[in-house]
């Protein structure tokens, strides 16, 4: 279902199933990230914002890392689609 906020869950089945893909990424080496650059570049999406924002928390309180010493896994942006933007607009990559 993909990892999104506590207000698009469709039930509590999709609310666990997000819940477990948390505690996936929280027992992982390390994190990829991959955002479609052009199309949060020219049709922002604040819940992409808000995803890489809250994942920093959602995996402390999974990893209890002030309690376990637990590391958070190291992350990874990858910006996708980067060709799609000409010459002129290449400066938006970098907003």
């Amino acid at each position: 279902p993909g990892v999104v906020g506590p207000e698009h869950y469709r039930n509590p089945k999709h609310a666990a199933k997000v819940s477990s893909a948390w505690a996936a990424a929280a027992s992982c080496d390390s994190l990829l990230f991959i955002v479609d650059a052009h199309r949060q570049a020219t049709r922002p999406d604040p819940r992409v914002t808000g995803l890489l924002s809250s994942a920093k928390d959602n995996l402390e309180l999974l990893r209890y890392t002030k309690q376990s010493g637990l590391q958070i896994p190291n992350s990874v942006l990858a910006l996708n689609k980067v060709d799609l933007f000409t010459a002129d607009t290449r400066g938006a990559v970098k907003s």
